[in-house]
């Protein structure tokens, strides 16, 4: 039988013996003499010494060099600024390409107290249809392991209400905010257009042509080439660039899957073209580029994921390789 180990653990009694510390010396990682060292004065350089950017560092060697005048140090030239601005033409220049899709930050009143809605190229609030909807019945919002799926319905408060209610909001901020315009007809389109010409708070519009289209039971303008053939010659009211399509995976969204041919639709268009529309196709990867620059679109809309979850299930890489490849 195995003795048991008596623990001792200190009571009241007995001095504490005492412990010496260890001194270990480091050797300094800096190079040349150490911070507040004193250092002769550098002189002007001589013809043909080098030059050092000031801040790096140094080899003793040009440390003698610097106190010799053999060489000058020099701060190093400033950075120039990035020009990161976009000219959407007809006097509308944003300040940097970031822009929040339509339905996802409202009005954007209700993300100012949480972000600094100023820092944007722009705002696309909620789509706006010519009369108040209520929207679809609940549930409208529903969980997946990639993300949510919703439908709402365009539930918005009308064109008129949203004029009197956000546009001198709009006016006062830097950010140029575009109003999404939705409808079920032709006759929608151009009067909530007409409504918001000339609206301070306005920057402009964006048509919404994923509405269904009533008069031909339903479908959609976006997936019916005459269709939006159609809601484009609201360009006549003053509207010149439309996102038409998107070239998304066929399998997954059949529904757009004849993107080429509406677009080819649109841009075989004389009379909008006539009058300087700009046709834009919506992309989420390289492949939809391909089909977008293929189809010789005006110009592209490219998708940021936000998540690295809805990213590799939608397109099998994450958010920050998307972006990348787009």
């Amino acid at each position: 039988m195995k003795a048991k180990k008596r623990v001792i653990t200190s009571g009241g009694g007995g001095a504490k013996p005492k412990r010496s510390p260890t001194v270990r010396k480091v050797k300094p990682a800096w190079v040349g003499p150490m911070p507040g060292a004193a250092r002769p004065a550098a002189r002007p350089a001589a013809p043909g010494a080098r030059v050092e950017p000031v801040g790096a560092l140094r080899a003793p060697d040009v440390l003698d060099d610097l106190a010799a005048g053999r060489a000058t140090a020099v701060a190093p030239a400033a950075e120039a600024a990035v020009d990161i601005s976009v000219d959407l033409g007809r006097g509308l220049v944003l300040e940097n390409p970031i822009l929040v899709a339509s339905g996802t930050f409202g009005y954007g009143v209700e993300y100012g107290e949480v972000v600094d809605v100023e820092r944007l190229g722009a705002i696309c609030c909620k789509g706006t249809t010519l009369r108040p909807r209520a929207g679809n019945p609940p549930p409208r919002v529903t969980e997946t392991p990639a993300g949510m799926l919703n439908s709402i319905g365009l539930q918005n408060p009308g064109v008129d209400a949203v004029i009197e209610k956000y546009a001198a909001i709009w006016a006062s901020w830097r950010v140029p905010v575009i109003v999404n315009v939705a409808g079920e007809s032709i006759d929608d389109y151009v009067g909530v257009v007409r409504k918001l010409e000339g609206v301070p708070g306005v920057a402009g519009v964006e048509l919404n042509i994923s509405c269904p289209n009533v008069g031909k039971g339903g479908l959609q303008f976006a997936i019916d080439r005459d269709a939006a053939a159609a809601v484009t010659r609201a360009v006549r009211a003053g509207l010149r660039r439309v996102e038409a399509v998107s070239f998304v995976n066929p399998k997954r969204v059949p529904q757009m899957a004849d993107a080429e041919e509406v677009m080819a639709a649109l841009l075989a268009d004389d009379e909008t073209r006539a009058l300087g529309a700009s046709y834009i196709g919506l992309v989420l990867n390289a492949r939809g580029l391909d089909r977008a620059v293929e189809t010789r679109v005006d110009e592209v809309n490219a998708v940021a994921v936000a998540t690295d979850t809805f990213a590799r299930r939608n397109q099998g890489m994450d958010a920050a390789a998307l972006l990348d490849e787009v």
